[in-house]
């Protein structure tokens, strides 16, 4: 009895300090977080909420290296904590290892095992931990001819020793995270080419148990990345004919290697007899393949079957941009975290406001969990043109606990018959793909309240001068928006482009996925901008600008540059700034704007 109370003082004593470090900490007063934090840990070391905390603190006093012990010690302690293990991703995923570092690893695949964490800013961090495994580059072979560096896949035709890639590290990371890098890709695209290869050789490369491993495992990242890998007339004869198999053969069907890899080239809901094979591989070691293509899919055209509509769709772009994402959805969504909240962002201002929210043009839905999150008590009306996009949000904000978001079909022109007015309208790179932006635009901005705040985001000319000569050429090449055209453009691309666009557009991560790429590269309508048009616009709808969405770096340079200038809201300095720094908005501009005074 003794010493239960003992404990429970020890207890109290930790939740006083945490409370007073979290205050400290919205004070932005670090250090004094951070004593608070190593008195609680001399009372218990193991206590994963004041790991947890004092990392970030030592985050936001920039001492990375510390930090990220302590966040791994916090994943350690509570492995089913899902915020750790989403805390320690967003430390950890700007490192790059030079040797093993078997703690790193064992957190890494933590993360990699609960489906709840977004483990997709990690693939510097799994890239380089994969080249500090024992074995995995005597398979990961590099060739160099002049400046162009290639994977060799003859290594798959050698006797090299594979066993590193059933290592649990390798598989478990092919299922959650993708490279964005076309070595690691070429690499991938050759080890699938070997796994089909594998069924009709003599000799197998692969023992049956290892080809069923790699098979599940790949076919998860084929899948995540939409089938964008190049494929050999050779290896799609042979997809096609085990896609065949797979639908008429009860024995092939029921192979759950085979099962796996014909899910490597094409998803499994395509098939004819796909509830047969989800009944079928239930317990199968193809289990979970089956799960995200077949029955995932199903709730996803379930719930569009049931998406309410709240304007016609009729305008011929509008209706052309809406095929586009139903065949398209994009961005996939795998996880959101709630807790972590950043005050400073100007939407944070409505915190504590029954406020009412518009997302024109939400997608698969993550701005609007963000605004629902960080405006708890606001209602988040979302709105797209594309059914299967708002299927795909809704069954993510059900499954994040998220009840204060509605998802509508709608076409922004039409919104002008609403009668509600809002607080807050976010449209991110939307307006762009309209037939007349500002007719878009002038529409938000009579729905905006007096006193509102809007959000929006819009290409510029200058940041994507590469997409722009890619645009060109994917024209004069003839090459289509289907999977056939984009896998033909990206095999012919670097040839194409000169080296300077050519790496700025395959340092882009939509470049490896296939909607993404649609979006990026293909889009069957496309506005660019630059900001002397964007401030003559603002003035003509009564506007004013009142900030950028802008890293804090650049925002300091361009204080320094611009000392006279210090609230950043001069557009013709910001037109002089982006002139000397192309790529200073080379995604967007992304600004904040309300009613004029």
């Amino acid at each position: 009895m003794k010493r239960n109370k003992v404990s429970a003082k020890k207890n109290l004593r930790i939740d006083a300090l945490q409370d007073m470090a979290r205050k400290a900490i919205h004070a932005r007063q670090y250090d004094d977080a951070g004593q608070y934090l190593d008195e609680a840990l001399e009372i218990n070391p193991r206590d994963a909420q004041t790991l947890a905390l004092r990392g970030m603190t030592l985050f936001w006093q920039n001492d990375l290296q510390q930090a990220i012990g302590y966040s791994m010690l916090a994943v350690q302690y509570a492995p089913q904590e899902f915020r750790y293990k989403q805390g320690f991703i967003a430390l950890a995923s700007p490192v790059k290892l030079g040797q093993a570092n078997p703690h790193f690893e064992k957190a890494l695949i933590a993360c990699c095992d609960d489906p709840r964490v977004d483990c997709t800013t990690a693939w510097s961090l799994w890239g380089s931990m994969l080249m500090t495994q024992p074995g995995f580059k005597e398979i990961f072979k590099v060739s160099e001819v002049g400046d162009i560096r290639s994977f060799d896949k003859e290594v798959f035709n050698s006797d090299v020793d594979f066993s590193p890639l059933l290592s649990p590290l390798f598989l478990k990371g092919l299922r959650r995270i993708v490279v964005y890098g076309r070595l690691f890709e070429d690499f991938l695209t050759a080890l699938r080419a070997a796994l089909i290869a594998d069924l009709d050789r003599a000799e197998k490369i692969f023992l049956p148990e290892a080809h069923a491993a790699l098979s599940v495992a790949l076919s998860f990242y084929c899948f995540n990345t939409e089938y964008i890998f190049d494929v050999t007339e050779e290896e799609k004869s042979a997809a096609e004919k085990l896609r065949r198999q797979v639908e008429t053969d009860e024995n092939v069907s029921a192979d759950a290697s085979r099962v796996a890899l014909c899910a490597c080239y094409s998803p499994l809901y395509a098939l004819a007899n796909a509830q047969d094979i989800a009944r079928r591989h239930a317990h199968s070691a193809a289990r979970d393949v089956v799960q995200t293509q077949i029955s995932a899919w199903d709730r996803i055209k379930k719930a569009a079957s049931e998406v309410a509509a709240l304007t016609e769709i009729s305008d011929d772009v509008s209706m052309r941009v809406r095929v586009q994402y139903e065949e398209s959805p994009y961005p996939q969504v795998i996880s959101f975290v709630r807790e972590i909240i950043n005050e400073d962002v100007p939407e944070a201002s409505f915190a504590g406001q029954a406020a009412q929210v518009l997302v024109a043009g939400c997608g698969t839905g993550r701005e609007a969990f963000e605004l629902a999150s960080i405006i708890p008590d606001a209602k988040v009306l979302a709105v797209d043109l594309s059914r299967t996009s708002l299927a795909y949000a809704t069954l993510k904000a059900e499954e994040f606990g998220l009840g204060n978001v509605t998802f509508r079909q709608a076409d922004i022109l039409k919104l002008a018959a609403l009668e509600q007015r809002f607080d807050f309208i976010s449209c991110g790179g939307v307006l762009h793909h309209m037939k007349d932006p500002v007719a878009g635009w002038k529409v938000l901005k009579d729905l905006l309240k007096a006193d509102g705040l809007m959000r929006i985001g819009l290409y510029s000319e200058l940041g994507r001068a590469a997409v722009v000569k890619a645009r060109e050429i994917i024209a004069r090449g003839g090459y289509d928006s289907t999977p056939e055209g984009m896998r033909r453009f990206r095999r012919d691309c670097r040839g194409l482009l000169d080296p300077e666009s050519y790496g700025t557009i395959t340092a882009c991560w939509d470049f490896y996925h296939m909607s993404r790429l649609r979006d990026y590269l293909f889009h069957a309508q496309e506005h660019r901008f630059g900001l002397p048009q964007i401030k003559h616009i603002l003035q003509d709808l009564g506007l004013e600008l009142t900030g950028f969405n802008i890293s804090e770096e650049v925002r300091e340079r361009y204080r320094k540059e611009n000392p006279d200038d210090t609230a950043c809201l001069d557009l013709d300095r910001w037109y002089a700034f982006e002139q000397k720094y192309p790529d200073t908005f080379g995604s967007m501009y992304q600004f904040f704007c309300r009613a004029a005074a």
